[in-house]
C-alpha cells in the first residue's frame, strides 16, 4: 500500500501496552474505554491474523460500529473517520492528551499516506472539529506529538500535492499555524 517513506503498517501487541505516566512507566491494556471512545479511523481499529490472514474488525466487534469499516475499506481503498460521542470522557482527552484534532490528523495521515479515498461524510465532521479551533495540550507528550505527526502526514503523503489542497479546505492549514506548527516549510521541504 501506498509508496512513501512510511508506508509500512504499524503491528501493536493486544494485551499491554508500555505507558509513561509523568517520568512512570506503566503497562495498561490496550483496548480499554480509551479505544473504545476516542475519535479514530477505520484503519485503526482493524487486525489481521498473521497465522492464517483472518480479519478482525475492533470497529465493529469492541466499539459498537454498525459497518465493518475496516473490512470495506480493505476492499475499496477507502477510509472512514469515526465520530465518538464520548471522545471528551477519555483519560486522554480528559488530561489534553488527545483532542479531536490529533483524530483529525491521523486520519488524514493514513488518507493520503496510502492512498485511501475519505467517505463523503467525513469531511464536514472533519471541518467541524477544526472549526472548533485551538484545542489545549495539557502536556510536554501532547506538543510533541503535534509537531511529530504533523511532519509525519506530509512525509509520509507519497508527495502528493492533493494534501496541501485537502488540509487548506478543510481549515486545518490555518488552524496549524495558528497553533505555531510550519506547514509552510514542511509543504516546500516534501513538496519542492
Amino acid at each position: 500500500m501506498g509508496g512513501g517513506k512510511f508506508s509500512k503498517w504499524e503491528i501493536h501487541t493486544l494485551r499491554l501496552r508500555l505507558q509513561w505516566a509523568g517520568t512512570e512507566k506503566k503497562r495498561t491494556p490496550v483496548i480499554n474505554d480509551n479505544f473504545r471512545y476516542q475519535h479514530t479511523d477505520s484503519m485503526s481499529v482493524g487486525l489481521i491474523d498473521l497465522e492464517n490472514g483472518s480479519i478482525r474488525d475492533l470497529g465493529r466487534e469492541i466499539r459498537g460500529e454498525q459497518k465493518e469499516w475496516f473490512k470495506e475499506g480493505l476492499l475499496t481503498g477507502s477510509i472512514k473517520y469515526l465520530y465518538s460521542k464520548r471522545h471528551d470522557q477519555t483519560e486522554y482527552a480528559i488530561n489534553k492528551e488527545n483532542p479531536p484534532l490529533f483524530s483529525i490528523i491521523r486520519y488524514i495521515k493514513s488518507m493520503f499516506q496510502y492512498h485511501l479515498r475519505g467517505e463523503e461524510d467525513d469531511f464536514e465532521k472533519i471541518r467541524l472539529i477544526v472549526s472548533q479551533g485551538k484545542p489545549l495540550l495539557g502536556t510536554e507528550y501532547a506538543r510533541n506529538w503535534l509537531e511529530s505527526n504533523t511532519m509525519k502526514m506530509f512525509a509520509g503523503s507519497s508527495d502528493d500535492p492533493g494534501l496541501s489542497h485537502y488540509i487548506e479546505k478543510v481549515g486545518l492549514k490555518d488552524l496549524l499555524r495558528e497553533m505555531g506548527v510550519d506547514t509552510v516549510r514542511r509543504e516546500i521541504t516534501i513538496f519542492g
